[in-house]
């Protein structure tokens, strides 16, 4: 049986509010407090807090396990470096496993050939893999597992090993793999690829074809001229030089009594206006007709200029207004060439570097 509360003011119901200290008329809203017992009072208190003791509790019981939780964690961390310091095995598969992932990435970083890159990453996945058995980081019911690992992961560097052998022996060579070579649109590659790769960057390649023939020589000049290379065509028993359009130059050389195809192709500079030095060595230089250039060197006691736009005839007279100027107290003049020194003693050489560039170089001693 219920009883219901009602309004002193209005007569209507009253009900319980939320904190349940109160009541509240639903009509005109009155309000009224309820006088509790000491008993009901004494209740409540006791509770708040056993309910705080209860959460007090829980807290601290949680705090206690996550602190037993770490300190099991610490203690299998422990464990496992005991684990590893006692066992050489663990040792040996680490090390070795971020030795083969360093090498694996720079020979894939070198480009010349993707068999070493690719035994190498798989090499350090095996050994990485090994090490993780071993440290019971992965658990497989195989005795000395990683033993096995480690025996395969160190057999699959004799064919590499092998091969790097193989390059470094005179006249050696391995498959070269042609769009690995950075100026390769620059060049038609030879018919043979077989041999070693020296230079491999955006400015320069050199290298050689192993177990070529002079047939092979010939074929290859012939190529390379219908691929552009006509321009001051130079050749020289077994040796060959040219350049394309482009300023790109190329140098081919036979030696026939090991059966060897050197080829080495170099970009062109990148030359722009340039102003001549208005103090320092290279004032006692005429300065050149040609205002396209690049200055490499300009120091106080050594100037280097390539210029650009400069012929052969023009170089000719360029290196004549020198020797007239005063650097021909000793001087030796070629073809390509103009070598003068003056009173000071300073030395002044002068070359034709071809495709309608001079390289000029002044030494203070």
């Amino acid at each position: 049986m219920s009883t219901n509360l009602k309004c002193k003011h209005c007569g209507g119901d009253m009900t319980l509010s939320e904190d349940k200290t109160k009541v509240i008329c639903m009509y005109c809203g009155s309000t009224e407090l309820i006088n509790e017992s000491d008993a009901v009072k004494i209740q409540k208190i006791k509770s708040k807090a056993y309910t705080d003791v209860e959460l007090g509790k829980q807290q601290l019981e949680n705090k206690m396990l996550d602190h037993q939780i770490a300190k099991e964690n610490n203690m299998a961390a422990l464990r496992r470096m005991s684990m590893m310091a006692a066992n050489p095995v663990c040792i040996a598969l680490i090390i070795l496993a971020m030795i083969s992932l360093f090498c694996g990435l720079l020979f894939l970083r070198e480009g010349i050939t993707i068999f070493p890159g690719i035994i190498g990453l798989v090499q350090a996945a095996v050994f990485g893999f090994g090490w993780l058995v071993g440290m019971k980081f992965i658990n497989i019911k195989m005795k000395n597992l990683e033993i096995l690992l480690l025996v395969i992961g160190i057999a699959l560097a004799i064919p590499v090993i092998v091969e790097i052998l193989i390059q470094e022996l005179p006249y050696g060579g391995i498959d070269i793999t042609w769009s690995s070579v950075q100026l390769n649109e620059e060049l038609p590659p030879p018919d043979k690829l077989y041999g070693k790769v020296l230079v491999n960057t955006g400015k320069e390649l050199d290298m050689y074809v192993h177990k070529a023939t002079r047939e092979d020589y010939n074929n290859y000049i012939n190529k390379v001229e219908e691929f552009g290379y006509t321009i001051e065509v130079l050749k020289e028993g077994d040796s060959y030089s040219s350049f394309n359009e482009q300023g790109y130059r190329l140098k081919l050389k036979y030696v026939d009594s090991s059966e060897r195809l050197n080829i080495n192709l170099t970009a062109p500079l990148k030359l722009k206006p340039y102003i001549w030095p208005v103090k320092g060595i290279a004032t006692t230089l005429p300065q050149p007709t040609s205002t396209i250039g690049l200055i490499t060197e300009d120091s106080s006691d050594k100037f280097t200029i390539y210029i650009g736009d400069m012929t052969h005839d023009q170089f000719y007279e360029y290196t004549t207004l020198c020797q007239t100027n005063g650097y021909g107290v000793i001087y030796e003049r070629t073809e390509n060439s103009y070598y003068g020194v003056n009173s000071q003693g300073m030395e002044l050489t002068i070359s034709y570097e071809g495709f309608n560039t001079v390289l000029i170089s002044l030494l203070d001693n």
